[in-house]
């Protein structure tokens, strides 16, 4: 006999959204959320994230990112800057605006000063030009989950200073 929903005691499970990340655990990776729109990118990262321990999704664009925000109660966003329709500056916008916002780890070919001051006033906490090194993304992420949100604004503060005094960041 087969079973069916009748034969299984109790209720059906809960659906429940998630609406702030849950710390993370050893036996719950951080979840990272990458919105990019270049699919080797994407696979790139989603493998290399695996690698590294944590549990990654991805977005091929802005609104599919911003879409998955909610269903995914990300630990922290990977965000590309250029992207049609929606662009990385708006969901960095968009994202910002909420109070459960994760940190935003900007990973862009957009490499020049403006650029990144810009980011880092919107409230990203870190920028990564491309091209990467893989382990060094790695690095900045596991660091930028280690800092608590006191940490990562006075870091963004001194980063921003040192890019507007010319100073290397």
């Amino acid at each position: 006999m087969t079973a069916n929903r009748t034969d299984v005691e109790g209720p059906p499970p809960a659906r429940r959204r998630r609406r702030r990340p849950a710390p993370s655990t050893d036996s719950e990776p951080p979840r990272i959320l990458v919105i990019d729109d270049d699919p080797d990118v994407l696979m790139l990262l989603k493998l290399l994230l695996e690698a590294g321990g944590f549990d990654p999704a991805t977005a091929d664009g802005g609104q599919v990112g911003l879409d998955r925000l909610d269903e995914f109660a990300p630990s922290l966003i990977v965000l590309d800057m250029m992207m049609p329709v929606i662009d990385g500056w708006e969901v960095l916008r968009t994202v910002g605006s909420r109070p459960d916002a994760p940190p935003v780890v900007v990973l862009s070919a957009k490499v020049g000063t403006p650029d990144r001051v810009r980011a880092l006033e919107m409230g990203a906490v870190e920028y990564v030009g491309k091209p990467f090194h893989p382990q060094e993304l790695v690095e900045t992420i596991r660091e930028v989950l280690n800092r608590d949100a006191q940490g990562r604004g006075e870091h963004r503060a001194r980063v921003l200073s040192a890019l507007r005094s010319g100073e290397p960041a």
